[in-house]
């Protein structure tokens, strides 16, 4: 009985701090101006950088940019955002979160000072419509996220989590009530906390060494029922976006899908009715996945399509299947687990939708601005497109299938050689960031060759090679395995350096950003 009533107790307790959390309005597109000065910061050089790190919800992951820093240390760079949210800034003195909001501008002011021990300090200083927020958030950001406890607490009470939140909520509306903060700023760490504290209780139950019951995971959904996973306001958390990625993949969704139930998604495929009569013939005849993988080497300008469908078809089931097994309400939450779906879609296989895909899609979705931006990131990747095929004659794809062609084409270079995949977010992240360097030691004895497989469908790869410059290569499945073992790629990516002698300068080559990139590859040209 007593359990029963500390559950009650802290349901009406997390009812009555939500009540006290006004909705911000979720998602609206605008640009936003974060400027400053670095006080007392000189450099000799005009190219120093800064660093953005911007958590992007609706594609499921983190942009990156840069910004330059003047020698006299001030800086300003525009930022489109989608709704409210705190960014990751890296400056010379500075590594931290500001607050920030689309169409709004925020000035910081940073300055390495001592304190009353003796050491040093960063103290920042705020200007603009955001100051306010900023400062209360230095104060209290970070104590009132950071949480400390066991496993063995944690194992001890099937409450824990449960009660970590109430807990850390009453302190911070006892802290509230003692600085007098602001609404704005109540409402951000009540998010914040509450999220984090999701996140680590989703960890839990997701961890194979804690050896969750049956009973503790119901008490986890009933945990998240209450806690209006579908608000707006959880847009201001960046561990939202962490918190729906584990979800998707928890012991309460589905399992692993099996073979026999990818074959049943594959064999459901639209586009099989525009098959040839033979091809329809060989298609019908795939009962598994040996019989799937010849049909895709024989016929490589259907995977593309073919294995987008797959993807997103397995991806929706398990989104309907969690829906089901959660209990929490259809809205934002399962409407953001799609939007990621189709924007990985759309990035992995760089197919556009066409209009009657954009419709079904859309059907899916309850959110107008999410709609909205899926037909944007449709029309993006239709222009990235026809740009490259406009300047698809100079993509310098080669027709060499073996390793030892590659050394014999680039004999007397110091070779660069990056393995990828159009579908590996981190090898296009990674080619993005080398293009200054490329440029930079563009008349250098030096080759880039990118070198992928037949897993990189065909539609997809001649989409994006032109985009890319160096040296191409798609290889077979049969000489690819054979380079796999004799570099021991286990991983995209991989990266290889060769001298000029055809030597193994460096194998799995560590990418520790285009400074390291650039001293590796002259020193290699002094080899």
């Amino acid at each position: 009985m007593k359990f029963i009533f500390t559950i009650a107790l802290i349901a009406l307790k997390l009812s009555c701090i939500a009540q006290k959390q006004p909705t911000p309005s979720a998602f609206y597109r605008d640009t936003a101006i974060y400027s400053g000065v670095i006080k007392g910061y000189s450099s000799k050089s005009s190219t120093i950088k800064g660093k953005l790190y911007i958590n992007d919800i609706l594609k499921g992951l983190q942009r990156t940019s840069q910004f330059e820093i003047k020698k006299d240390g001030t800086f300003s760079v525009k930022i489109l955002l989608n709704h409210p949210q705190d960014i990751i800034i890296s400056i010379p003195g500075f590594m931290g979160s500001v607050y920030m909001e689309p169409g709004r501008k925020l000035f910081q002011s940073v300055e390495t000072k001592k304190n009353s021990f003796g050491s040093t300090e960063t103290v920042s200083t705020f200007a603009g419509a955001l100051a306010k927020i900023n400062t209360e958030l230095v104060k209290a950001r970070d104590q009132y996220q950071r949480f400390v406890y066991t496993q063995d607490e944690v194992k001890a009470n099937p409450l824990f989590f449960e009660e970590l939140l109430v807990s850390q909520m009453n302190k911070l509306k006892k802290y509230s009530d003692s600085v007098a903060l602001s609404n704005k700023a109540f409402v951000f760490l009540a998010v914040n906390i509450k999220i984090a504290i999701l996140l680590r209780y989703a960890g839990y139950v997701n961890e194979p060494a804690s050896a969750v019951t049956t009973e503790r995971l119901d008490l986890f959904k009933e945990c998240l029922k209450k806690s209006s996973l579908n608000d707006p306001s959880n847009l201001l958390s960046v561990n939202y976006r962490y918190l729906i990625g584990r979800l998707r993949y928890s012991k309460i969704g589905l399992p692993s899908t099996s073979s026999e139930q990818w074959i049943k998604i594959v064999k459901s495929f639209p586009e099989a009715t525009k098959f040839t009569a033979k091809e329809r013939l060989e298609f019908e005849k795939v009962e598994n996945m040996e019989h799937y993988q010849s049909f895709r080497d024989s016929h490589p300008q259907y995977v593309g399509r073919l294995s987008s469908f797959s993807t997103e078809r397995e991806a929706l089931n398990r989104i309907g299947a969690l829906k089901t097994r959660l209990g929490v309400p259809e809205g934002l939450m399962y409407d953001i687990m799609r939007i990621q779906t189709f924007s990985s879609l759309l990035a992995d296989f760089f197919i556009p939708f066409s209009d009657q895909k954009l419709t079904e899609a859309n059907k899916l979705l309850s959110t107008p601005f999410l709609m909205n931006d899926l037909q944007l990131q449709n029309n993006e990747i239709k222009s990235k497109i026809r740009a490259n095929k406009l300047r698809a004659k100079n993509a310098n794809v080669l027709a060499i299938n073996t390793w030892e062609g590659v050394l014999e084409k680039f004999k007397g270079k110091v070779i660069y050689v990056d393995f990828w995949a159009t579908w590996c977010v981190p090898c296009r992240e990674d080619i993005v960031e080398i293009t200054p360097v490329k440029e930079e030691l563009k008349d250098d004895n030096i080759a880039f060759v990118y070198i992928t497989n037949q897993t990189s469908p065909i539609e997809s790869y001649e989409n994006s090679v032109p985009a890319i410059k160096g040296n191409h290569v798609r290889l077979s499945t049969s000489e690819w395995n054979r380079i796999s073992v004799m570099f021991d790629i286990l991983g995209l990516p991989h990266y290889l350096l060769i001298g000029k002698e055809g030597q193994v300068i460096e194998n799995k080559v560590s990418f520790d950003g285009v400074d390291e990139l650039r001293k590796k590859l002259l020193n290699s040209l002094k080899l």
